[in-house]
């Protein structure tokens, strides 16, 4: 019996022993921004990064592979309307880019995606010195990687180089036009194609 009792007597002691409390863990919090446009996928792209380049992405608080992309698709459209002896549309894109708005529900990434670019352009975002390491060459340029979607391959290789000259200016402008491209849903080249199309009518 004096077993017997003992053995009670141990399981109660043990179910009155207070289990260890578990660390605390920290609340999820969702990124505030989206440093690239969400669902691309991306190939490596070996590119000449202006020292303009990189001050106004750093001034805008854009991630500079960010800035990178946005100016490139850009460049794709300007090509495009040379090619079609248009080169004048591209301004009248951009005074169009004014009046965007968002007329139908955009997914939750997309949606915090133009939430960040709204605020870039407005100066809303926190600044940062320019990305590092850009080694500058002789030609005054940054020798760099930044991956770039797969939809702009392979003609974006015809327009790389004009990274060397692209600074604020055309950065604004690409913003402007992704701005308006992702408020209707689409990229920003769709949009570009869609509205020049408009436009010609």
């Amino acid at each position: 019996m004096s077993k017997i009792s003992n053995r009670r007597s141990a399981r109660a002691r043990l179910q009155l022993l207070t289990p260890l409390a578990r660390p605390a863990r920290p609340p999820y919090l969702p990124p505030r921004r989206l440093p690239r446009r969400p669902g691309e996928r991306r190939e490596p792209l070996s590119v000449d990064l202006s020292p303009a380049l990189a001050a106004a992405a750093a001034a805008h608080g854009l991630d500079l592979a960010c800035a990178a992309e946005l100016c490139l698709e850009r460049a794709l459209i300007a090509a495009d309307l040379v090619t079609l002896g248009r080169r004048q549309l591209l301004q009248a894109l951009l005074a169009l880019v004014g009046s965007a708005t968002v007329n139908r529900p955009l997914p939750p990434a997309k949606a915090r995606y133009l939430q960040m670019l709204l605020a870039a352009r407005a100066g809303a975002l926190p600044t940062a010195a320019p990305d590092a390491p850009i080694a500058i060459g002789t030609d005054g340029a940054g020798d760099t990687i930044v991956d770039v979607p797969l939809r702009l391959f392979p003609r974006v290789l015809d327009v790389a180089e004009q990274l060397t000259a692209c600074g604020a200016e055309e950065l604004i402008e690409a913003l402007a036009l992704e701005i308006a491209a992702v408020s209707d849903g689409r990229t920003m080249s769709e949009w570009a194609a869609l509205a020049a199309l408009r436009l010609s009518l």
